[in-house]
């Protein structure tokens, strides 16, 4: 499904790359940790290149910081 979607926004003429970032939901009382070290990521560029739009498929995008 990703890769499909990766493929529509390119075929539309955007440039898009996929960033996965590991995450575990659990323990329960390790959620806010991972939470607090995707917040912590410099995702406002990728691959030298300044990205203008973030799409989150995992959790909201309130917890990153771009």
């Amino acid at each position: 499904m990703l890769k499909d979607y990766i493929a529509a926004l390119r075929a539309a003429g955007h440039q898009a790359e996929i960033i996965a970032v590991p995450f575990k939901w659990y323990p329960p009382e390790k959620v806010l940790d991972h939470m607090l070290a995707c917040r912590l990521l410099d995702l406002s560029e990728v691959m030298g290149t300044p990205g203008d739009l973030l799409i989150g498929l995992k959790f909201r995008l309130s917890y990153s910081s771009r």
